[in-house]
């Protein structure tokens, strides 16, 4: 689920996209992933992940405040 206040973008060689899938390689190794504000005058913003390795699934939500990022 995409926040509220801003949007996830993956960067590519066509440049970024907004990002509906990603993978932990991803984050980890190749930094392709990024929350953009949207420019609002809030500084607080949350979505929401969800991690899968095929057979157990989890949600957690990002929160992000004054653009410090929390997973809770």
């Amino acid at each position: 689920k995409q926040p509220v206040n801003g949007r996830i973008y993956e960067s590519s060689a066509a440049g970024a996209v907004v990002a509906t899938e990603f993978t932990l390689d991803d984050i980890r190794y190749q930094s392709k992933i990024a929350y953009r504000h949207s420019g609002s005058e809030t500084t607080n913003d949350s979505f929401i992940i969800q991690a899968s390795d095929g057979i157990h699934t989890d949600e957690k939500t990002v929160s992000i405040s004054k653009y410090q990022i929390f997973i809770l």
